[in-house]
């Protein structure tokens, strides 16, 4: 299942059995493995994966993931107020002819669906080598 809102998305997974603990360690390596700075928040059901690239886009993304090993949702979102309000306004900006402005933080947001559309392709083919990875209870 996708939800979608403004530069927000959440997928659900359903009957998995993944161990939360290695699904957070993996997430977190694929940002580490982009060169951005990650903190990692734990909580009863929930983890938030905060990142920051070190690139010239400064993308801050919010990776929570949250629920039990058979039912889960992974929510990914931007974080940078600018780069939602660019995704709505960019037309009407660039229809006045300030353009050049947001040309800089339309590139970030370029970059932000692209690592958006990585991640959720790391996120499911890691799900499915995770697969039954949970304790049984």
């Amino acid at each position: 299942m996708f939800l979608t809102t403004g530069l927000i998305m959440q997928t659900q997974w359903i009957g998995k059995n993944v161990d939360p603990k290695l699904l957070c360690q993996h997430a977190e390596d694929f940002f580490r493995e982009r060169d951005f700075a990650v903190r990692l928040n734990e909580y009863k059901e929930q983890t938030i994966i905060s990142a920051v690239s070190r690139n010239e886009t400064k993308l801050r993304i919010v990776v929570k993931i949250e629920g039990e090993p058979q039912r889960f949702i992974v929510g990914f979102e931007s974080v940078d107020e600018m780069t939602r309000s660019m995704q709505m306004l960019s037309s009407l900006v660039t229809l006045f002819g300030l353009g050049v402005l947001v040309q800089r933080k339309m590139k970030s947001l370029d970059a932000y669906r692209k690592l958006e559309d990585e991640f959720f392709t790391f996120m499911e083919e890691t799900i499915n080598s995770l697969v039954g990875s949970a304790a049984s209870k």
